[in-house]
C-alpha cells in the first residue's frame, strides 16, 4: 500500500512534533471501497485529499483490481499531456501484464465543479464516464467500520513502531505518576516544615509568656501557702477553745477532765477519770461529742469510741476526736 521508507519518513515527521500514532490509515482505502464497480475500466479519483493536481488511477478487470497509482500532475498547459502519458504507461503495463484484453472506459468520480476542470484533459476519443463520489458522512461511517471491523490489516503502522510507542506510553505513564508522588512529596516536606516553623513559633510565644508569668505563679504559689498558713492559724487559734467549750457543754458533772492533748491541729485527745459506778457516763459523755454543734456545723467530723482502765475505785478513760476542718483549696 505504501513504501516502507515513506512510511518511517512520516512516523519521523510526527515524533519530531512530539506525536506518536497508533495507527496510519489511507483514507482512499474507503473512498475506492465505496465505488461501485461495473465492467472493466479505470476509474479516476481527482484533487485526491484536496491537493489539486493529485489523482488516484484504480484500474479494474474481470472484477479485479489490476493496478493502482497515484500521481501528481504538473500546473497549467502540460497537466492533460502529463495525464495521458500516466494514462498511457499504465495500459502498457496493463498490456504486457496480460490483464488489459480491451480499451479501457474512463469512470471520473468527482463533483460536476471538479469534472468540469478534468475533462478537457481526456482525449476527445476516450470514452469517459462521470460517477458521483460517496458523501462525507457516509464515506466517515464506513471508515468507522472498517477500522472497528478490520483494522489492523489496513492498518499501515509497523508492529516493532507500535510496541516502541506503546513502551513509550506506558514508561511515559509511570514516570508522570512517579513525578506527581514527587511533587506531593515535596509539598508534604513544605506543609511539615511550614507546621513545624509555625509549632516552634507559637512555642517561642508560649516560652516567653510563660518568663512573663514565671514570677507571678511564684508569688501565687507563696500567697497561697501563706494563706494557708494564715488559715491554719486562725482555726486552730479557736479550736481549742471550741474543744473546751464542747466538754464545758456536754461533760457530765460525774467525769473529771485531766488533759486533753492537740495533734498537728486536727485530732484532740481526751484523758480523764470517773468513779467506777460512774463508768457509762462516758459513753454518753462521747456521743454528746459527736452530736455537738459549733457556728451552725458539727466539730467533730468523727468521734472513736472509749477505751481506759479499771482499779478499785477509779476507771481511767480516753478518747480520740477528728476536728471537722475546712482546708483551703489547693
Amino acid at each position: 500500500m505504501a513504501p516502507r521508507h515513506l512510511v518511517e519518513e512520516y512516523l519521523g515527521q510526527l515524533e519530531g512534533q512530539g506525536y506518536l500514532a497508533d495507527r496510519l490509515e489511507l483514507p482512499l482505502l474507503d473512498e475506492l471501497r465505496s465505488t461501485r464497480i461495473k465492467g472493466n475500466g479505470a476509474w479516476i479519483f481527482p484533487n485526491l485529499g484536496g491537493r489539486d493536481g493529485t489523482f488516484m488511477a484504480a484500474w479494474w478487470y474481470e472484477g479485479v483490481l489490476q493496478n493502482l497509482s497515484i500521481a501528481h500532475l504538473p500546473p497549467g498547459e502540460a497537466r492533460g499531456k502529463g495525464l495521458q502519458e500516466q494514462l498511457a504507461q499504465a495500459s502498457w503495463a496493463g498490456e504486457l501484464e496480460g490483464w488489459l484484453t480491451s480499451d479501457p472506459i474512463y469512470h471520473l468520480v468527482t463533483d460536476e465543479a471538479t469534472a468540469a476542470q478534468w475533462l478537457p484533459l481526456f482525449d476527445p476519443a476516450q470514452a469517459v464516464e462521470i460517477l458521483p463520489p460517496l458523501p462525507l458522512q457516509e464515506l466517515a461511517a464506513q471508515t468507522a467500520r472498517r477500522v472497528a471491523t478490520n483494522g489492523s490489516s489496513t492498518n499501515l503502522l509497523p508492529p516493532e513502531y507500535a510496541g516502541r510507542y506503546r513502551q513509550q506510553f506506558m514508561d511515559r505513564l509511570w514516570m508522570h505518576g512517579l513525578g506527581a508522588i514527587l511533587v506531593l512529596y515535596v509539598l508534604g516536606v513544605i506543609v511539615y516544615f511550614g507546621f513545624v516553623q509555625a509549632a516552634s513559633y507559637r512555642y517561642g510565644k508560649v516560652q516567653d509568656r510563660l518568663a512573663e508569668l514565671g514570677p507571678e505563679y511564684t508569688n501565687t504559689i507563696k500567697l497561697h501557702e501563706e494563706l494557708k498558713v494564715l488559715q491554719d492559724t486562725l482555726e486552730l487559734q479557736y479550736a481549742a477553745l471550741d474543744c473546751y467549750r464542747s466538754v464545758a457543754d456536754t461533760l457530765p458533772t460525774e467525769l473529771t477532765l485531766n488533759q486533753m492533748n492537740f495533734e498537728r491541729g486536727r485530732k484532740v485527745t481526751f484523758f480523764g477519770t470517773s468513779p467506777t459506778e460512774d463508768r457509762s457516763k462516758v459513753n454518753d459523755f462521747n456521743a454528746r461529742l459527736m452530736d455537738h454543734m459549733n457556728r451552725g456545723q458539727r466539730l467533730y467530723s468523727r468521734v472513736n469510741p472509749p477505751s481506759g482502765q479499771q482499779n478499785q475505785t477509779m476507771f481511767s478513760w480516753n478518747f480520740s476526736c477528728d476536728l471537722k476542718r475546712t482546708d483551703v483549696t489547693e
